[in-house]
């Protein structure tokens, strides 16, 4: 039994090498394979990657790459990221969104498309929803261009 459960872990651990390469290799920018397009179809099941990953080298691999996609200058890939992150926060828990997505979230609200900055709010209700904030969000809401006032 045991040797079965090892030969498992090192089969597992392989194969999460190996995706975490071919990952990188899709999201890297001056790689061939990486566009905007690549990156918002990896975006579309990105909360199935992490489990597959779990939540260490989620934080590690996964959410490192996702974050960069906020300097592309495609502001449909820039306003993807914000669809599809709360189902990755809700895997990587409240102190990785603080201290990873919520800085993301605040240099949206300053970005050109209104788009971005209406999903970035979206996001923003949402992981609110989800009681994935430790502190007050009232410190954002008044960074927020206006002050406006967001649900939570």
């Amino acid at each position: 039994m045991y040797m079965a459960s090892s030969s498992f872990d090192k089969e597992l651990s392989a194969l999460h090498k190996m995706i975490s390469r071919f990952v990188i290799q899709l999201t890297t920018p001056d790689q061939k394979a990486s566009s905007s397009l690549v990156k918002r179809a990896l975006l579309v099941d990105i909360t199935r990657l992490c489990v597959f990953f779990g939540q260490e080298r989620t934080l590690d691999v996964v959410l490192p790459q996702l974050i960069t996609f906020l300097n592309d200058p495609d502001w449909e890939l820039r306003g993807a990221f914000f669809d599809y992150i709360v189902g990755v926060c809700s895997f990587v828990g409240p102190v990785a969104v603080e201290h990873n997505i919520l800085p993301c979230i605040e240099q949206a609200l300053f970005d050109v498309q209104e788009i971005v900055i209406t999903k970035a709010v979206e996001c923003l209700t949402g992981l609110c929803q989800l009681g994935l904030f430790q502190k007050k969000i009232s410190t954002l809401v008044e960074k927020a261009p206006g002050g406006s006032v967001m649900p939570c």
